[in-house]
């Protein structure tokens, strides 16, 4: 089984053009999008599992149309946010979300608001992260050949490593994760969990 791990392109936010909690991509960051879609159309996927965040679905839905595979959003691979909402709820619902992006799977228990908690401390962030990976292992286990793009943030994507290496310390230093990167986790035969390949950027379409 191997888990493609996926930062979203590059946002509007990090490029300094929007304040928006929910911001969309900007034109290097669509063009990321599309390297990484290139680069994983060869994998066969087997799922696409995404944030709902709109930079992480806009980013996974130029995967979903390259690579054919089914989408799903998984609201617990969501932003990590230190402070408080701006505002009660500044993020789309899970009608909004639906039909902005009909083609994805809504899973039955996601709520209709509230499925993204801040603040959240780090420690929080670790116990949130390690019960998407559990699930993920668990859910794809008798499937030795599976390939699962997971499409999450910078912060969330950084614990995903440590938790699927089984580092123990939720204050341990961050792994880099740079936004349009691709990292590769691997499980083999006898449960042995490996990391194959680790924030690198596909190269552009020319």
């Amino acid at each position: 089984m191997h888990i493609l791990l996926v930062r979203h392109g590059q946002s509007e936010a990090l490029a300094g053009l929007s304040n928006d909690v929910d911001c969309g991509l900007t034109a290097a960051g669509a063009a990321q999008a599309g390297a990484l879609a290139a680069a994983l159309a060869p994998e066969g996927l087997t799922w696409i599992l995404s944030s709902p965040f709109r930079r992480c679905l806009l980013t996974a839905e130029v995967i979903r149309r390259v690579t054919g595979a089914p989408a799903e959003f998984c609201p617990a691979l969501h932003e990590h946010h230190h402070d408080p909402f701006p505002s009660d709820w500044p993020l789309p619902g899970k009608a909004g979300s639906a039909a902005s992006f009909p083609d994805f799977i809504v899973p039955p228990d996601m709520p209709e608001t509230h499925w993204a908690t801040a603040p959240e401390d780090r420690p929080r962030l670790w116990q949130r992260i390690t019960g998407v990976v559990n699930d993920i292992l668990s859910r794809f286990e008798r499937q030795s050949d599976a390939r699962v793009a997971v499409v999450t943030h910078g912060a969330p994507a950084s614990v995903f490593v440590q938790v699927f290496c089984q580092w123990t310390n939720p204050l341990r230093a961050s792994v880099r994760i740079d936004p349009g990167s691709l990292s590769i986790l691997a499980v083999e035969s006898a449960g042995r969990r490996v990391l194959a390949q680790l924030n690198c950027m596909p190269p552009p379409i020319t």
